[in-house]
């Protein structure tokens, strides 16, 4: 008599958004708080907490995958590695499309994000096709770090309702400076 056990964990999906917004920079952090709130995330900051002016300057000029990217790395031990061990953990990277990230499960190092970003951030649609491809699996949540910018053709609205309707909690991380950037542009030259 042989006998199987196969055990399905809920799934935790990480998605990244890979878009072209995201290549804009982190920064400007105006504030203390958040520059070592950052450096902290992302594995920066000294023993006392405190932040250097090169440190500050280095995370300012970080695009805000690589940010996320970085973030993800610094929370191997803390984050990747406790996850894993209950549950399915999954990398998805969310651009016109939503795509898996090859991940080592070994070292939870990630690879270097898409250099230029997709032209759409359809983060409703990746949201929506985490649960399809869960394919009736129980996910335990869906962490989706992003600056929040969707064009895609479903709105975040409609992917919160369809991630509630499977009971996915979903839990958006936004990357980047709370303050926004100036748009400006010369209309006119007289």
């Amino acid at each position: 008599k042989i006998d199987h056990r196969f055990e399905k964990r809920p799934i935790v999906a990480v998605v990244v958004d890979h878009s072209q917004s995201m290549s804009l920079p982190a920064g400007p952090f105006e504030t203390e708080e958040s520059v070592a709130a950052v450096a902290r995330a992302a594995g920066f900051a000294a023993a006392d907490g405190a932040v250097d002016a090169e440190t500050r300057k280095a995370l300012n000029q970080l695009t805000r995958t690589r940010l996320a990217h970085t973030v993800l790395g610094a929370a191997r031990d803390s984050f990747a590695a406790t996850v894993a061990e209950r549950f399915d953990l999954k990398f998805h990277s969310a651009g016109e499309e939503l795509k898996p990230i090859a991940v080592d499960p070994s070292s939870y190092q990630m690879p270097d994000p898409p250099s230029p970003g997709e032209k759409k951030a359809a983060l409703g649609a990746a949201i929506t096709e985490v649960i399809e491809q869960a394919a009736g699996r129980q996910i335990a949540a869906i962490v989706l770090l992003t600056d929040g910018q969707n064009t895609g053709t479903v709105t975040l609205a409609q992917a919160a309702l369809a991630a509630s309707q499977v009971g996915a909690p979903v839990f958006p991380v936004p990357v980047g400076s709370a303050a926004r950037l100036r748009d400006v542009a010369i209309v006119d030259v007289f």
